[in-house]
């Protein structure tokens, strides 16, 4: 039924084509358990953050932070979302009555936590690929 939508457009219309074809329900389903997990996960890591830090623990502030967080970073910023991030995080913890030095510290040492192994394996994937280069 997609198929002579974009006729004028023939890549857009392949690529609409292709991708009904890929979505069928197990793979739907899939994607939304791992999506959820992903979810879960973060949750887990913030709540775990929050008792750290000597904040209420609640998975309510942590599905907050989440909210804020992908609200917050859906605007234009530097790499890693420095700053709004931060913005993300603060604004969700103000609401819940965190005051804003101690949403702050959170924010900084939550973003550091998540960011810094993601660098770690990307250095690591380049280090080796250029190692490998070399080798060859």
């Amino acid at each position: 039924p997609l198929a002579g939508l974009f006729v004028r457009w023939p890549k857009v219309n392949q690529a609409v084509v292709s991708l009904s074809r890929a979505l069928t329900l197990p793979t739907v389903m899939k994607v939304v358990a791992f999506s959820l997990m992903g979810w879960a996960t973060e949750v887990v890591i913030l709540v775990l953050n929050f008792w750290a830090f000597a904040l209420p623990a609640l998975f309510s502030n942590a599905v907050l932070v989440v909210i804020g967080i992908n609200v917050a970073i859906t605007f234009p910023g530097p790499p890693a979302s420095m700053g709004t991030f931060e913005t993300g995080v603060v604004g969700a913890l103000a609401w819940r009555g965190i005051p804003a030095d101690k949403a702050l510290a959170f924010a900084l040492a939550y973003h550091v936590i998540m960011a810094v192994p993601v660098y770690a394996v990307g250095a690591g994937i380049i280090v080796a690929r250029a190692y490998r280069r070399q080798a060859a």
